[in-house]
């Protein structure tokens, strides 16, 4: 169980800090952006599986996978985003100006115009 423990971040330690450089300028978890193209994907995956005809059933599953993915990432932003309030006024102004899943032209621009370093 130790190891497990080990896994799963269970806070913020204090010698973290907020990034907010990276691909982190273009969205606030780049990790959770990906979901939204993997989740249909593997619905989608269910369609070659199974025969076509059951096609209504695999509509359906893919209909349930997708917001059900949808309403487990959004349980999951929401509970990560009272741990990061521990940053206070900085991920307040984190939150106003970076999107939450999906890039915007804004962000893009910004990112274009980061420095890129190696570190």
């Amino acid at each position: 169980m130790d190891y497990m423990g080990s896994l799963f971040a269970d806070g913020i330690y204090e010698s973290e800090m907020l990034i907010t450089n990276g691909p982190f300028s273009l969205v606030r978890n780049p990790i959770y952006s990906s979901y939204i193209i993997l989740f249909p994907s593997l619905g989608i995956y269910g369609f070659t599986i199974v025969q076509d005809k059951y096609i209504i059933i695999q509509l359906i599953a893919l209909l349930l996978f997708i917001c059900l993915g949808y309403i487990l990432l959004n349980y999951r932003i929401t509970l990560e985003e009272k741990v990061l309030s521990y940053f206070g006024a900085e991920y307040a102004r984190y939150k106003a100006e970076t999107p939450r899943l999906l890039p915007t032209l804004t962000s893009i621009i910004g990112f274009m115009k980061q420095p890129f370093k190696i570190t």
